[in-house]
């Protein structure tokens, strides 16, 4: 359990690139709020202390490596798939058009497909799903491709802090609304978002398959 202070805070210990430490203060309880301008008798705002982390520190940060590779590569193969699907069935491009209530006009698909951002490709790959039923539905990896999309700044790109002494880690990281956040981590929650990413990615490949195999069929039709 974390010491508290008499004044209801803790001192949040964040590494550099030297790897020593820069103490400022965290509000006690969610949502850590940083309070940068709290001065302490023994952690004075900027104060550098040096401390040995444990070996859960370089096991974190292992782990935040993966879920950035793997962000990459579901961004990567999620392009792919819309791709695939688009330029394999040309008269389906209607549902970019009402999905996101642009006109074509003959643009290139690759182009405009890189310009969209995650979740415009989750919003269009929704609409295929929904209404090609060739493609076997959602079978709630939407839901999950949602929450993924929600989650990867705090996992592939949030920064890591430790409360002082017991150095219980924390995430830092910029919300949808460009506010810093911090949150409590640990090995078994950036593992689900890594074991997440990986069975995103399995799915978003199937989906490649799936659109090879109807249109090398060619029996399946629109409902």
């Amino acid at each position: 359990m974390v010491t508290q202070s008499s004044n209801n805070d803790f001192a949040l210990v964040a590494l550099d690139k030297e790897y020593t430490t820069v103490v400022t203060m965290v509000q006690a309880t969610p949502p850590y709020q940083a309070r940068v301008a709290i001065h302490d008798d023994n952690f004075p705002p900027g104060k550098k202390i040096n401390v040995k982390l444990p070996q859960l520190e370089k096991e974190l940060i292992l782990l935040r490596g993966f879920c950035l590779d793997y962000v990459s590569d579901i961004e990567e193969s999620l392009d792919k798939t819309l791709l695939k699907y688009f330029s394999t069935f040309p008269d389906r491009v209607t549902y970019i058009e009402t999905t996101l209530s642009v006109a074509l006009n003959g643009e290139p698909l690759g182009p405009m497909i890189n310009n969209w951002n995650f979740m415009e490709c989750k919003k269009v790959l929704s609409e295929i799903l929904k209404r090609d039923k060739r493609m076997g539905g959602k079978k709630g990896f939407t839901k999950l491709l949602n929450t993924a999309i929600g989650e990867r700044n705090k996992y592939a790109h949030g920064r890591f802090f430790y409360l002082y002494p017991e150095y219980q880690p924390l995430l830092q990281w910029t919300d949808s609304s460009n506010k810093s956040k911090f949150a409590e981590v640990n090995k078994q929650r950036i593992q689900g978002f890594v074991d997440a990413c990986l069975a995103l990615y399995s799915w978003l490949s199937s989906l490649q398959n799936k659109i090879d195999e109807i249109n090398k069929n060619k029996s399946g039709r629109l409902v």
